[in-house]
C-alpha cells in the first residue's frame, strides 16, 4: 500500500510578512491623512502673495467639551487688495487651532496685539482666503515623511511579495 504524502502544515512565519506589509500600509496612510494635508496646503500656497494688514481682535476661547479642555487661539486681520478691504482670521495653515492650555493658546497669538501691522499671505486669485503665517511645524514634516516612507515601503513589499508567491518553489 502506498502512502500519499500528507501536505505540511504552514508555518506562523507565512503570516509575518504580509501581516506587516498590512501594518506599515495602514500606519503609513493614517499618517498621511493626519498630516499630509497641511503638506499639501502648503505647497497650495507658496504663490500667495504677502500685503500689508492690521490685527483687529483676539482672544483665547475655552473650548473644553466632552473629550477634555482645549483652548482657541482666535485672531482677526484685514488687510487690502487691488483697493478693497477684506478681513481674514487664519492664523496658520493648521487652521482652527485647539491647545490643551490657556497659556499655550496665549503664546500663539501674543506676538500679534490688536492694531499691529502683519503681512498676511493671500490668495490673490481669490482675496477672501489668507494666512498670517504658512511655516509648517518640523513634526509635521518628520511624521509626514514618516508616512510616506512606510506607505511606500508597503507598497513595495506587497508588491515583492505577491511575486514571489507567484514563482514555483524549485527544490
Amino acid at each position: 500500500m502506498a502512502q500519499t504524502e500528507q501536505p505540511k502544515p504552514q508555518s506562523m512565519g507565512c503570516l509575518v510578512a504580509p501581516v506587516a506589509i498590512i501594518i506599515y500600509g495602514i500606519l503609513g496612510f493614517l499618517l498621511l491623512w493626519q498630516f499630509g494635508g497641511k503638506i499639501v496646503n502648503y505647497v497650495n500656497t507658496m504663490d500667495w502673495q504677502q500685503v500689508e494688514g492690521t490685527v483687529t481682535s483676539r482672544s483665547v476661547e475655552d473650548g473644553s467639551d466632552l473629550t477634555g479642555e482645549h483652548y482657541n487661539a482666535t485672531i482677526s486681520y484685514t488687510y487690502e487688495v487691488d483697493g478693497e478691504m477684506y478681513e481674514g482670521n487664519t492664523l496658520d495653515l493648521r487652521g482652527v487651532i485647539n491647545v490643551g492650555n490657556r497659556d499655550d493658546a496665549e503664546a500663539l497669538i501674543a506676538p500679534y496685539p490688536v492694531g499691529a501691522s502683519v503681512m498676511p499671505y493671500v490668495d490673490m486669485t481669490n482675496p477672501t482666503r489668507s494666512v498670517l503665517t504658512r511655516d509648517i511645524q518640523t513634526g509635521i514634516w518628520v511624521l509626514s515623511g514618516i508616512g510616506g516612507f512606510l506607505a511606500l515601503l508597503s507598497i513595495i513589499l506587497g508588491i515583492r511579495y505577491m511575486g514571489s508567491r507567484s514563482q514555483p518553489n524549485i527544490a
